[in-house]
């Protein structure tokens, strides 16, 4: 087991490839509700709040021993039961996410497809997350290098068609009341940014080096500028107006992107390249869980990897029992989110001031 691990590549594109789905999903939306036309620079406006949660994540595992995770560490600084609680949130909101996006996904490609599947994608979906999730790490860590090349060519191939298409008298703000507005949209950048979290508790299987501080930052700051791009194309094209009216409005910029004699219906191309993130996402919060389960109940720490069928079987029921449509919720997702900043934001920030109030004693 000692080689099974992840490289700082890997969990970086996990992270980063897992949040391609939600971010994709969400943001054109939400941040169009929020400042229209001045929305789609909300990535870069929320890259500073970003930058201090990736610092604070770092200073985390500074001193730290190797096979040390970020559950380990909130259990060194708080103490054995507080951090049994805190993780055991941690957990719960894991699986609700895990089978929160998993009927999402399912919902997509059954609409994408036409069909009336979205049951069967789900158990397709869950089942390869739990092949993936009782496997070996490295397996899936190679796996993500794999599915996140074939999403950055697509999605990089996708803006960069639709980029000299762009009308900017719609995505240039009408007064400075707009530009101010776009401070507002940084909220659900955070929000989706903040699951990126759960790949901290997969920090005990990373090897470590020096340089791995710099390459976290510099992956942090390029999907800061690759999500910019994604939501200045969709705006550009769509108009944020129409934006703010579309559940999913990257779809019907896709729509438009139809190649005659070729691929007629480049959505469902699309979509089927877009459940590669889906995965990267549910495969990413199943070994989290798996490995908090572990903490929160350390008799499990014998059969560690087969905690993942539980998980992955309480987020099947979420999935399943979820109501129809549950995308289109906005209030859920405004829960969803505030959840993320929560867990991803602030209690690390009140961990690493616990932190350094124990070394100061």
């Amino acid at each position: 087991m000692s080689r099974d691990k992840l490289s700082m590549r890997q969990i970086m594109v996990i992270v980063c490839g897992g949040l391609i789905s939600p971010a994709t999903l969400l943001l054109p939306q939400m941040t169009a509700k929020r400042a229209g036309a001045s929305g789609w620079w909300s990535p870069m406006l929320a890259m500073l709040a970003l930058l201090l949660m990736g610092w604070c994540v770092t200073v985390l595992f500074r001193d730290t021993k190797l096979g040390t995770g970020l559950a380990q560490i909130m259990t060194e600084v708080t103490g054995k039961w507080p951090a049994r609680v805190l993780l055991a949130c941690y957990l719960v909101w894991g699986m609700f996410l895990l089978g929160l996006f998993t009927r999402v996904a399912s919902s997509r490609l059954s609409d994408a497809y036409q069909t009336n599947g979205t049951l069967t994608f789900c158990v397709l979906l869950l089942a390869m997350v739990l092949w993936m999730a009782i496997g070996k790490v490295s397996a899936f860590g190679r796996a993500g290098e794999i599915f996140y090349l074939a999403l950055a060519i697509t999605f990089g191939a996708i803006v960069l068609f639709c980029l000299f298409k762009v009308r900017w008298d719609f995505a240039m703000p009408q007064n400075r009341m707009d530009f101010s507005k776009g401070l507002s949209a940084a909220f659900p950048v955070l929000g989706v940014a903040s699951m990126g979290i759960y790949g901290g508790f997969l920090g005990g299987l990373v090897k470590r080096s020096r340089e791995n501080r710099q390459r976290g930052f510099g992956w942090l700051v390029v999907s800061c500028i690759a999500f910019t791009l994604l939501l200045l194309v969709v705006t550009g094209r769509v108009g944020s107006v129409l934006e703010a009216r579309l559940n999913i409005p990257f779809i019907t910029l896709v729509e438009d992107i139809g190649v005659k004699g070729a691929f007629q219906r480049m959505e469902a191309l699309v979509g089927a390249i877009w459940v590669l993130s889906d995965l990267i996402l549910l495969g990413m919060l199943a070994l989290s869980c798996r490995s908090l389960t572990v903490e929160v109940i350390p008799a499990c720490g014998q059969i560690e990897r087969w905690m993942a069928i539980p998980t992955v079987a309480v987020g099947a029921a979420l999935a399943i029992f979820l109501p129809e449509r549950i995308e289109e919720n906005s209030f859920l997702w405004s829960i969803v989110l505030g959840g993320n900043l929560t867990l991803g934001i602030a209690v690390p920030i009140f961990v690493l001031f616990a932190a350094k109030l124990r070394r100061m004693r």
